[in-house]
């Protein structure tokens, strides 16, 4: 049931997410439910998300700075909403830098540092894998109870 209400509550985010950007003159991108474009200015303000962290980029800093505003003013009240400026931005374990004019690089070679010196230290230091895991994963008893319907 945790599970399930981690999905709902996920999804109930999103909706109204989507439903605030749309109020705020945002339109879905129809090839990516988590990108939102706007005509500001002439020119394209675009956000993508994931769960609640969003990204968003316009050619004007002053234009986002105006949409970081409207986000801390809507959402102030479920969380404080932290925002970076500038070239060089970590998200979702990502390092975006966009340093060079046309073209943005990627990279996760912290995110992925830190996972292996954690699965040394959790995992090969300790000597053993925790898990749930048996010789009897995948076998069936044939003698259990059925399921209700």
């Amino acid at each position: 049931m945790a599970l399930c209400g981690l999905l709902d509550s996920a999804m109930l985010f999103y909706k109204k997410l989507l439903n605030d950007l749309q109020h705020y003159g945002f339109e879905l991108n129809p090839y990516d439910p988590c990108v939102a474009n706007k005509m500001v200015k002439g020119k394209q303000m675009t956000v993508s998300w994931h769960v609640d962290d969003l990204k968003v980029s316009h050619v004007n800093p002053k234009d986002i700075d105006h949409f970081l505003k409207w986000v801390q003013e809507t959402y102030r009240s479920i969380a404080e909403v932290k925002s970076t400026h500038g070239k060089i931005h970590d998200y979702l374990g990502m390092k975006l830098d966009f340093s060079i004019d046309g073209q943005v690089t990627i990279e996760m070679k912290d995110y992925l540092t830190t996972m292996i010196e954690s699965f040394l230290k959790d995992v090969l230091l300790k000597g053993k894998i925790a898990s749930r895991w048996t010789d009897s994963l995948f076998k069936v008893n044939q003698k259990s109870k059925l399921l209700d319907k």
